[in-house]
């Protein structure tokens, strides 16, 4: 209903500008990993730059030199796979970001080595025409797995002979998804009655649908 000079009429209005649209962003601080509601409101738009430009808003409010960035993690032995499934890999591109609690046999090296030589964002463009060694004890192996636990900015680019033929592929650029029955209601609140076993519950089943989308890489 709208209210006129006349009195009430029916009538539709909208909103400028448009009413805002949330999503629920669950932290896992001990993987460095952020479970992000998935709505069909937000898919279209650029939340993830804006939440970003808030969270760097807010890191240069408190004077600090670094801030958080969201960078999707792609499904479990989705790079590694991709690197694997070459016969020859010609050249691996790849930028790598520390730190990384998720630390293995196959990446701590390559760690140390940032760590070390204090730097937190390196760009590897690794080339060889006879083809890269895929030996898990390599560094295009080391770097294959640290990007695919989300350690890496944009997506991974690996160039070689695959099913005889030369090809050029990219991974890494979209999220890893999982589903979690019910969470929608829990995390709005709209079980008022809700008990702390049923909370319990509640997160064990997001923790382990994380671990299953995105398991942690046994050495």
């Amino acid at each position: 209903m709208s209210v006129t000079d006349d009195g009430l009429t029916n009538g539709t209005s909208i909103s400028y500008p448009p009413l805002a649209s949330t999503i629920v962003c669950l932290f896992d601080l001990s993987r460095h990993l952020v479970a992000v509601e998935h709505t069909g409101e937000l898919a279209n738009t650029a939340w993830r730059d804006f939440l970003q430009k808030i969270l760097a808003s807010a890191a240069s409010s408190l004077q600090w030199w670094s801030t958080i960035e969201l960078e999707p993690v792609p499904a479990h032995n989705d790079i590694v796979q991709l690197f694997l499934s070459f016969q020859r890999v010609t050249r691996m591109k790849v930028t790598l970001r520390i730190p990384n609690p998720e630390l293995n046999r196959y990446t701590k090296m390559v760690y140390e080595d940032l760590r070390n030589s204090g730097i937190r964002e390196i760009t590897q463009d690794m080339k060889n025409p006879s083809g890269l060694s895929k030996s898990p004890d390599a560094r295009p192996f080391a770097s294959a797995v640290l990007a695919e636990q989300g350690y890496k900015k944009g997506e991974v680019t690996v160039e070689g002979l695959r099913n005889d033929a030369f090809e050029v592929a990219q991974s890494g650029n979209e999220a890893a998804r999982g589903v979690v029955k019910g969470l929608r209601e829990f995390v709005r609140g709209m079980n008022v009655n809700l008990r702390t076993k049923e909370a319990k519950n509640a997160i064990a089943a997001i923790c382990a649908e994380i671990d299953r989308v995105h398991p942690l890489r046994e050495e």
